[in-house]
């Protein structure tokens, strides 16, 4: 998920048809969630959508797997369209044995980066990075393994100050644990590391997100296994780097006293300077949207868990928008695996919509940098061309419930609405002046019923509106509200 230039958002995923099979899914929202166009991806077998950006020229660029084109067993899969979701051109890379990606982006040279793992090249699993220009053709591929470690691969990626990448993932020796791999812009490997915890025998540990911070180093999101066992607990933790990967601070949130199992899988640099991790927990009752607010030092300041048994969270990514909210967007598991589940929260989490305020416990963590002893091989010649049958979508929104997007303390300060209940006529007044703004009324079935522009403080509603419960959405150059008004004549 990412935040378009238009102020809404891009998703992608996975859609199953019939038979098991599954294709990729694209989907475009406008900045109150609302869908603007949905595309799917389709071959004769099966494809799944991983990453997607919106590129320089306004269009999308996705990355995922396939296994309908390209190589039997899995191969990347690069899908670049226009900005209505239109292809422009599809790619596969990969070798004879299993291929994937997890993380794309736009070089400073205006080319793409594509990082994923790779099982083609190497005894074990390795990491791949790809660089193509923008017509999809191959510029240079690196593959890198460790001369300690058989299997390492990638969960994600970033962009560098320097313009080249920080990859994050996991190494598979001993037990798992979080892997980080520098490179400069050329694909040369300048240093990596895997980072060992207390726990020696079975544990899952493995970084799902990477970013570099504002201070030069990084910051790492992911899992950190507590019990020395098959069935532990398993909880969300963030880790903090200098500039050459070593260990600042470590800290794991959830609770540790329960059999759950807990992951963040995005985590990013607020405007603040603080820190907010996406991801899911199972520490407070069922499956959950976990957020997790933290000053710069790892300092818990808020947290947060969205949706309503029995969801089942699959898996879930956090961003700060533009006007210093926060959407956190994920899929549903069983019993609804192809829907996804998007909330908008204010600055402080707050949505009023299936959001409880867990007992989130903190707990200093003790990993340990070590030199991973990586090495950089070249490769070419991966690339395919695949022919991708695209469909219009036919996704359906459906509100999760009535009161979204603003918490009362954030709407009283800046804008309210009364009276509340009315008899249909109401008036809008704004904490300070606006200039052609708009007003627009929907009933509870989304469906728009009323559009006005307006400039001042306030604004009054007059009209013939049924009972019934209906949504008032006020939006000026900067930001936008909506309100719930009850109407009972």
């Amino acid at each position: 998920m990412q935040q378009t230039a238009d102020g809404g958002y891009i998703l992608t995923g996975t859609v199953p048809i019939n038979g098991g099979i599954a294709d990729i899914s694209l989907v475009k929202t406008d900045m109150y969630g609302s869908i603007e166009w949905a595309k799917y991806f389709s071959g004769d077998s099966s494809e799944w959508g991983d990453y997607v950006i919106q590129t320089s020229e306004k269009g999308f660029l996705l990355t995922g797997r396939t296994i309908s084109f390209g190589h039997i067993k899995s191969d990347i899969y690069v899908i670049k369209t226009d900005s209505l979701g239109d292809t422009l051109w599809t790619r596969t890379f990969g070798g004879s044995d299993v291929d994937f990606s997890c993380f794309i982006t736009e070089s400073a040279d205006s080319n793409y980066f594509i990082v994923g793992s790779s099982s083609s090249f190497s005894a074990g699993t390795a990491i791949i990075l790809i660089k193509i220009n923008t017509n999809g053709d191959e510029i240079w591929t690196s593959v890198y393994k460790s001369s300690i470690i058989n299997r390492i691969s990638a969960e994600s990626a970033a962009l560098t100050n320097d313009k080249g990448l920080i990859i994050v993932g996991r190494a598979y020796q001993p037990g798992n644990n979080y892997y980080l791999l520098k490179t400069d812009s050329l694909g040369n490997l300048i240093w990596d590391k895997y980072y060992t915890s207390g726990i020696t025998t079975y544990h899952v540990n493995r970084g799902y997100g990477v970013k570099q911070t504002s201070d030069g180093g990084y910051i790492m999101a992911g899992n950190y296994g507590v019990s020395p066992s098959s069935n532990g607990t398993s909880l969300f933790e963030i880790i903090k780097t200098d500039s050459s990967g070593n260990v600042l601070w470590d800290k794991a949130y959830g609770d540790s006293t329960t059999n759950t199992t807990d992951y963040a899988y995005s985590i990013d640099e607020t405007f603040d300077g603080g820190f907010i991790a996406g991801g899911i927990t199972s520490s407070f009752g069922v499956y959950q949207m976990y957020l997790v607010k933290t000053d710069n030092a790892g300092n818990l300041q808020w947290s947060k868990t969205f949706g309503a048994s029995p969801s089942h969270i699959g898996v879930s990514f956090a961003v700060q928008a533009k006007d210093s909210s926060f959407v956190i967007a994920g899929h549903l598991g069983s019993p609804h695996p192809h829907l996804f589940n998007v909330f908008k929260t204010d600055k402080y989490g707050n949505t009023n919509c299936n959001m409880s305020v867990p007992p989130t416990n903190v707990y200093s963590m003790n990993s340990i940098a070590n030199n991973a002893n990586g090495y950089r091989s070249s490769i070419f010649g991966l690339m395919g061309n695949p022919s991708t049958q695209v469909i219009n979508g036919s996704l359906q929104r459906f509100i999760a419930c009535s009161n979204v997007g603003v918490s009362e303390n954030f709407e009283n300060e800046l804008i309210r609405i009364f009276p509340n209940p009315s008899n249909s006529d109401f008036t809008i007044k704004l904490s300070k002046e606006v200039k052609n703004a708009r007003i627009e009324i929907f009933n509870s079935l989304a469906e728009k019923i009323y559009s006005e522009s307006f400039s001042g403080k306030s604004t009054t509603f007059s009209g013939n509106l049924r009972d019934g419960i209906y949504f008032v959405r006020v939006t000026d150059q900067q930001q936008s509200f909506v309100l719930k008004i009850i109407i009972k004549q």
